[in-house]
Order: C-alpha cells, then structure tokens, then sequence
C-alpha cells in the first residue's frame, strides 16, 4: 500500500493534477474527484468509475444543511457517496485498486466530508491518493495517522 498527497493551495492545480495521474496509466482506479460549476455556485462529486455526480454543496441557502465558507452541504451527500464506492469496492476487490479522494480538508478535519470514508479507505491494503491543501495537510496526516506518504506539491 502506497499513499500520495497531492498538495498546494486554493486553484493550485490538485485536481488537474489527480486527473492527469488518472489518465496517464492503466492502473485501476475509485473514488471522487470534486468539480465545481462554471459560476463555482455548485460542487459535485464525480466518480471515477462510473462518472456520476453527486451533488454536495450549493451557495443557494438551504434549510438544515451544514455550512462551510459560503457554501451549504447537501444533506446525505457524502453518505450517498460513501455507500455507492463500497458497492464498487465489493465489485472490485480483487483486483489491484487504487482509491482517489479529492480535496480532503476542514470539512473531514471535524469529523464530516470524506471522513467516515477516508477512516475506511485506510483500512484496505489498496494504493490511495488525496488531495489536501498545503494549510491542512499536517492535520491531516496527525488525524489519519498517515505517516508513510509521497508529496507532490502543485
């Protein structure tokens, strides 16, 4: 199991880099890459595998939904997601998998976001590559515990 952190600040180019690294071999890959809209009003997920977006954040307020910056979480969004990798995972399993999770950061940091599946995603003896801004990075590996790891910085 190899771990690579692809890490710079805000529209450094992480996600260009994850998507250039994706389709530049043929390894196996699963996950989300996050993607905004044109006017960045929304974010979606997308999967990697089979291209479907799940909707995340919106700028448009929404009642009970939990707030980062400007943006409102969709409810159930990540969960959505969450249930529909393990799905791929059980598909996939054996073979040689490596997971991808985009943007990892203040949301996972408390506990929301990509956590649960991240905590998951650890426990598979599979290669894994994360995005994670510059600012969040050493918290991120204190809370994961990921010590072993490869940077590239963007």
């Amino acid at each position: 199991m190899s771990i690579t952190i692809i890490t710079g600040d805000r529209n450094s180019g992480k996600t260009t880099t994850l998507k250039n690294i994706i389709n530049s071999n043929d390894n196996f890959y699963l996950g989300y890459i996050s993607e905004s809209s044109s006017n960045k009003d929304n974010y979606y997920l997308r999967n990697v595998y089979s291209n479907e977006t799940i909707k995340i954040m919106q700028t448009q307020e929404c009642p009970c939904h939990e707030k980062i910056g400007k943006y409102f979480i969709i409810d159930n969004s990540f969960e959505i997601a969450y249930i529909s990798l393990l799905k791929q995972i059980d598909l996939f399993l054996n073979r040689s998998i490596t997971f991808v999770l985009d943007e990892i950061g203040a949301l996972e940091l408390s506990s929301s976001g990509f956590d649960k599946l991240l905590n998951r995603l650890l426990e598979y003896n599979q290669d894994l590559i994360i995005c994670v801004r510059t600012k969040f990075l050493e918290e991120v590996c204190n809370k994961y515990k990921i010590r072993n790891y490869k940077v590239i910085n963007v």
